[in-house]
This record gives structure tokens, C-alpha cells and sequence, in this order.
């Protein structure tokens, strides 16, 4: 579609709709802010759907496992206290822990969600 000398293509209709599909529902569920969950639309559409669908799937485990290490680590510093410690040596370890697990398990992709 064409709006003077400007092109508007499909992908950047489905990131439109993606985005207020966010927005509306973070709205709809009293969560704030929704930022966060569009920016996240915008980095996983992709030119098509399998492409799209490959790199949610990475983005999913990716960040599955960075949570993973995240709560391990926030409950050390429940368990253990010294908060700014465990920040500073923690945190850290487990990017360091993170990457080598995923290069251990072959989805070096998931690397960079995975640390985020």
C-alpha cells in the first residue's frame, strides 16, 4: 500500500497491530507498562511467519533459561543477604554460567536472550 511517496508494507502493519495488541492488553489486565512487551513485538516479527515463529521460539527458551538462573540468584540473596554482593560477583558468574550452559546444549542463538 502506497500513501503518497510513502510504502507501507505488511510487516510494518503487523508490527502496528502487534504493538496495540500489547498496549490493549496490558491495559485489559491492569498490568503497566506495556513498553517492555511491545518493544519485544517489534524485535520478534520477522520478514515471515516461519521466521517468525523460529525466532520467538529462541527468544522464549533464551529468556526461560535467564530466568531460570535469575531466580536462583535472587534467592541467594534472600537466603544469604548481602544484596550488593551477590550483584556484584552473582550476577556476573551467572552470565558467565549462562553463556557456557548454552554453548554446553548447542543454542548459541539463545546466548543474548538468555543473558538479557
Amino acid at each position: 500500500m502506497k500513501i503518497g511517496n510513502y510504502r507501507i508494507g505488511m510487516r510494518t502493519l503487523k508490527t502496528g497491530i502487534a504493538v496495540g495488541l500489547c498496549i490493549l492488553l496490558f491495559h485489559l489486565l491492569d498490568r503497566e507498562p506495556p513498553m517492555i512487551a511491545a518493544l519485544a513485538a517489534v524485535f520478534g516479527l520477522r520478514e515471515d511467519w516461519q521466521t517468525s515463529l523460529k525466532f520467538g521460539k529462541t527468544r522464549i527458551f533464551g529468556n526461560s533459561i535467564g530466568a531460570i538462573f535469575a531466580a536462583i540468584l535472587i534467592l541467594l540473596q534472600q537466603l544469604i543477604g548481602l544484596d550488593f554482593l551477590i550483584e556484584l560477583f552473582g550476577v556476573p558468574l551467572g552470565i558467565i554460567l549462562i553463556i557456557v550452559f548454552c554453548d554446553r546444549i548447542n543454542y548459541n542463538s539463545g546466548i543474548i536472550g538468555a543473558s538479557a
